[in-house]
């Protein structure tokens, strides 16, 4: 399975958010993953159509702080304020505000934040890598209480009251590494005026299988749905990871089994798509139906009350040249259901599975959309919003699957898009979230530059203070100039305040030229390291109505070192080469990663470390180096960034050799590795050229 498999698309279903989730919400809001508990993927609000919206412009960008994978929501806090709500790679939740993009406040967990929030009753819950499921105050990000599991939580929860006795929270966990070690559903009590512990436990479910409990290594990283069948048992809909790959439903009051049904069966082929339900009565089905997808890359619609199979769609046969498994969880809009695949979207009848149309043959191929679509206008110029693998935010035509509009963030798109209010909100792995509204930014918008460093350059050291410069425009004074600056190779911000490099995005002010003019230079200065190192800067302009500049300016730059590091690089594998399973068959085996080091400078030359670092891209997960360098298991995948030492031919040499052993996946996936020596003398290179590999079933182009 691998827990970064959780990047799922995402889930639907045709309820309305007033009438089952915890809390009222208007129309347009966007409070949970798929919009709603059942995962409908719609929104009411008919702002952007097939007509508009090719104008679609970005009204703003912030930096998260890191890769961001999740789903972006949307609610109103307490306050009354219309907030958005984000998390990244480096565990930092963040709240923004949804018209203007400016951060209210922020969270930092102690790992990964890779599932989309959600917020009810004036409560923001989001599950982490570090095994926690918080529970936060939407208006000031403080902590309410939390929920400790076994396992990794990657799971969007679902706030719900299934039954008039308070709220409940339903998410899942993969156990403690997230390799097949056994997890589970769990029932937490929501933070509630009721009697029940806050963050209590209401129920929990392992007995995965049949017969139940024949599957123990199984856990959730599917988004669990929420629906009631013809006889009004509320039920929570979910499917199951390998080796169980089941879709199952458990009622939510007792978390009691209800029914399960068994997907085919392949190599890692566990059922990561939320479910998209059609209540009882819809499309002249009397008892309901739920649908799902399975990374078997079929789409099922199963009888919500039994579970029996209603229908199948095979995308494995419609399209068996295109890589990819099923994740994403679909739309259902009256009788047509839209999904993403390896190459676009399809829309099926949701009543007999025959294929409406697929993107592709409307002209378009798009890398694989993991994320769920996201449907928004009116009847006849309706449009599906769904980012892809290679970094694109689309837009389709309902009607028909033609692509009408495109952007390219800068790079994949895991989490599904959010709508509220004529915006739509995205995030990237390049670590922004994205809000596009027709027409972009507001006239009058700051804008921001930098001169110094030029992008893309590298810079001597300067022995003492780098000065990063440029310059702002406003059409009201200017207050300040914000300027976050970014350490690429430990990934982390540098807080000019305290002087410390922090997991959570900073911003620290510069000086103006010529304070509360509309025009004025702007400076801010930085004390490089001796080793130098590989920075990003970003620098935002904020006029004295609080207006920030919506797109800030970027920089991107490395400074050299003083002294004369060590210098490694890597000879197997090369750039973008493809290596085939043995025997073209999915399995796991060993690659070996090699390359040589040399250091002649310095007081003492020679080559102490040659350090790496293994990054499943797919995944987002990370090789520590041995199997037994995650405490949790034997399989050395964690959901941290981790550098390990290699073995060297001649340690202490000028020249030497090194080399490492990795495991692959039992299935397709891309990698890159990144090495760094240091030398006798302590100083570590900075300037590092990664390479990226793929893992395949046959030759081909390495993405």
């Amino acid at each position: 399975m691998g827990y970064g498999h959780w990047r799922v698309g995402k889930f639907a279903v045709v309820v309305a958010c007033v009438a089952v989730a915890a809390t009222a919400c208007t129309p347009d809001d966007w409070p949970t993953f798929g919009h709603d508990v059942g995962h409908s993927g719609r929104t009411s609000d008919t702002s952007i159509t097939s007509a508009n919206v090719a104008q679609l412009g970005v009204a703003w960008q912030v930096n998260t702080g890191d890769d961001s994978y999740t789903s972006p929501v949307e609610g109103v806090a307490p306050s009354g304020r219309h907030l958005v709500f984000v998390g990244n790679q480096l565990g930092t939740l963040v709240a923004y505000d949804a018209t203007t993009g400016q951060r209210v406040w922020s969270f930092q967990a102690s790992a990964a934040i890779a599932a989309a929030p959600v917020i009810a009753n004036g409560v923001v819950y989001a599950g982490s890598f570090d095994k926690t499921l918080y529970a936060l105050d939407a208006d000031f990000g403080t902590v309410r209480c939390s929920f400790t599991t076994t396992g990794l939580v990657l799971t969007p929860p679902i706030v719900v009251d299934p039954d008039g006795n308070g709220s409940t929270v339903y998410f899942g966990d993969v156990g403690p590494t997230g390799f097949d070690d056994g997890g589970h559903l769990y029932a937490m009590n929501a933070v509630d005026p009721n009697a029940a512990t806050d963050c209590g436990t209401r129920w929990s479910y392992s007995s995965f299988g049949q017969p139940a409990g024949a599957q123990p290594k199984a856990g959730i990283w599917a988004p669990p749905a929420f629906a009631k069948d013809v006889n009004g048992r509320p039920l929570v809909v979910v499917g199951s990871s390998s080796p169980d790959d089941a879709v199952y439903a458990f009622d939510a009051r007792t978390g009691a089994r209800v029914w399960r049904f068994q997907t085919e069966q392949y190599s890692d082929t566990d059922v990561g798509a939320g479910a998209t339900i059609s209540a009882p009565g819809v499309n002249g089905f009397a008892d309901g139906v739920a649908y799902v997808s399975g990374k078997d890359n079929i789409v099922y619609a199963l009888n919500l009350r039994t579970g029996a199979q209603v229908w199948q769609f095979r995308i494995r046969d419609d399209s068996p040249k295109v890589e990819g498994a099923a994740r994403s969880t679909a739309v259902l809009d009256g009788r047509t259901l839209y999904v993403g695949y390896g190459a676009g979207l399809y829309a099926l009848d949701a009543v007999t599975g025959a294929k409406v149309w697929r993107s592709q043959d409307a002209g378009t191929t798009t890398a694989e959309i993991i994320t769920a679509p996201a449907e928004t206008g009116p009847a006849g110029s309706a449009v599906l919003l769904a980012g892809d693998a290679a970094g694109r935010f689309n837009a389709f035509r309902a009607s028909t699957g033609a692509r009408v509009w495109s952007y390219l963030t800068g790079n994949t798109i895991y989490g599904s898009a959010a709508l509220y209010n004529g915006t739509a909100y995205v995030t990237s792995a390049d670590g922004y979230l994205y809000a596009f509204r027709v027409g972009g930014a507001a006239g009058g918008s700051p804008n921001t530059a930098i001169a110094s460093p030029v992008d893309n350059s590298k810079v001597p050291n300067p022995n003492g203070n780098l000065t990063i410069a440029g310059n702002a425009t406003a059409s009201h004074p200017l207050a300040n100039v914000k300027v976050a600056l970014k350490d690429v190779n430990q990934r982390r911000w540098w807080n000019a305040a305290t002087h410390v490099w922090t997991k959570t995005f900073t911003e620290n002010d510069a000086t103006l030229a010529t304070p509360g003019a509309t025009t004025s230079n702007w400076s801010w200065t930085y004390a490089v390291p001796f080793d130098g190192g590989r920075y990003v800067v970003q620098a935002t302009a904020v006029d004295n109505s609080g207006l920030r500049d919506p797109v800030p300016g970027a920089s991107h730059f490395s400074i050299e070192s003083l002294g004369n590091p060590a210098t490694a690089t890597i000879t197997s594998p090369t750039s973008n080469q493809t290596i085939v399973f043995p025997g073209g068959v999915p399995q796991t085996f060993n690659v070996t990663i090699s390359g040589t080091a040399t250091d002649s400078g310095g007081t003492t030359p020679g080559v102490a470390t040659v350090w790496a670092t293994v990054e499943n891209i797919d995944h987002g997960e990370w090789f520590c180096g041995n199997p037994t360098c995650n405490q949790f298991g034997t399989v050395p995948w964690i959901g941290d960034y981790t550098p390990f030492s290699t073995t060297l031919t001649n340690p202490g040499a000028i020249s030497t050799s090194w080399s490492f052993t990795m495991p692959t996946y039992d299935h397709p996936h891309a990698y890159q590795v990144t090495v760094w020596a240091q030398d006798r003398d302590g100083h570590v290179q900075q300037l590092r050229q990664p390479v990226t590999f793929c893992v395949k079933t046959a030759a081909g182009p390495c993405p």
